[in-house]
């Protein structure tokens, strides 16, 4: 998918750079046109074939850390049978964080433009720098807050709006923590991003920035470094699920305990990862220190 996922950036570039390369003198408006459905349609296709490789990467990552937990091995396969049946759900919870998102925006998009509109300059431009800086500190709470649903839906099986649910529970009183280390992660993640692409942007400088056999070579590094750096953040959200479910409701003693039986049907592993009654640990002793 993140092969697939790069290959139409790829193409996209591509037909972005014959455009550009075209004379406007022999260029017809029916051609312009046509160049200009195809871009928006490649962009289009690029986008919602990242957002599906996110969510096959959370579904299986969820899934074979989940098994991996116990101390089982999952193959491709068996991975991809397991978490099929849920990445519809990890859909839906995504495109619910994103309306929220939306949401949250909305009042201060529609505040400004009153005021634009009203000519209002001193509250326009007050309201522009304090009510993004609000709405922003807001989005990233709600981000942190949030950021545990997927997990939610493939191990708990919930459904989209019980996992944000579950997800704000969760991460409730830990959101600095968490938020340090997504954001450390992310960092992490940027740079090694960027170390890994040097000697590819190196070969296209080479080559030409916008020669084709550039592009193809940028399209190339794309897929390699993708394919090391994204599972790193999904993986670190999986993670984090179960260390808060740990510190909150002793899941570290019923894994211990379920991880001696190595003849679990589906039932019994669902059964493992199924939330505890409001206020009750999943199994007796004391909460971890760590």
């Amino acid at each position: 998918m993140l092969a697939i996922t790069n290959v139409v950036s790829t193409a996209f570039s591509l037909v972005a750079r014959h455009d550009v390369s075209t004379p406007t003198a022999v260029t017809t408006p029916g051609q312009v046109g046509s160049d200009v459905a195809t871009i928006l349609w490649l962009l289009g296709l690029a986008v919602v074939l990242s957002l599906l490789a996110n969510i096959v990467l959370a579904g299986l990552l969820t899934v074979v850390i989940g098994r991996g937990v116990l101390g089982q091995e999952l193959t491709m396969g068996q991975a991809w049978n397991l978490a099929r049946s849920r990445l519809a759900a990890v859909l839906g919870v995504t495109l619910l964080i994103w309306v929220i998102f939306l949401l949250l925006w909305a009042p201060y998009a529609v505040i400004l433009t009153v005021l634009i509109v009203a000519k209002v300059n001193g509250l326009a431009v007050a309201w522009g720098i304090l009510g993004f800086l609000g709405t922003l500190v807001a989005q990233i709470v709600a981000w942190v807050r949030f950021s545990l649903a997927a997990p939610v839906v493939v191990l708990e099986r919930l459904g989209p709006v019980n996992a944000l649910r579950r997800s704000w529970r969760l991460a409730a009183g830990s959101f600095w923590r968490l938020f340090g280390i997504f954001l450390l992660t992310v960092i992490i993640v940027f740079v090694a991003a960027l170390v890994l692409q040097i000697p590819f942007d190196i070969g296209r400088h080479f080559l030409g920035q916008t020669s084709v056999a550039g592009i193809i070579l940028a399209g190339v590094g794309g897929i390699i470094v993708g394919a090391i750096t994204r599972p790193v953040l999904a993986g670190v959200t999986v993670l984090l699920y179960l260390d808060m479910r740990m510190r909150k409701e002793g899941l570290d003693l019923v894994l211990r305990d379920a991880s001696q039986n190595q003849a679990m049907t589906g039932d019994e592993f669902a059964a493992i990862w199924r939330a505890p009654a409001p206020g009750q640990r999943a199994a007796a002793g004391p909460p971890p220190s760590w």
